[in-house]
């Protein structure tokens, strides 16, 4: 994510709130850009929600993979 991203601005907690909206409730874009502007005061382009949730799904993605090699290894050592 670049320095000047309007994500870069979000607390941890609005971060959540917003990867909620968008894994969890599937808001569309549209939408997104609304309510970021509305309960953050920020201004978003459908652009960039767009990145911002892909981005996500990917390191998401990838922390799930290492979750389920970590539980994969861990059975390995179960006699």
């Amino acid at each position: 994510m670049r320095d000047d991203s309007t994500w870069n601005q979000l607390t941890a907690e609005q971060r959540e709130t917003l990867e909620t909206w968008l894994f969890d409730e599937n808001l569309g874009y549209a939408e997104t850009v609304e309510r970021v502007r509305r309960e953050f005061g920020l201004e978003a382009t459908i652009s960039s929600v767009g990145h911002f949730r892909r981005r996500r799904a990917a390191e998401r993605q990838a922390e799930d993979l290492a979750d389920a090699s970590a539980a994969a290894l861990a059975l390995t050592v179960l006699p």
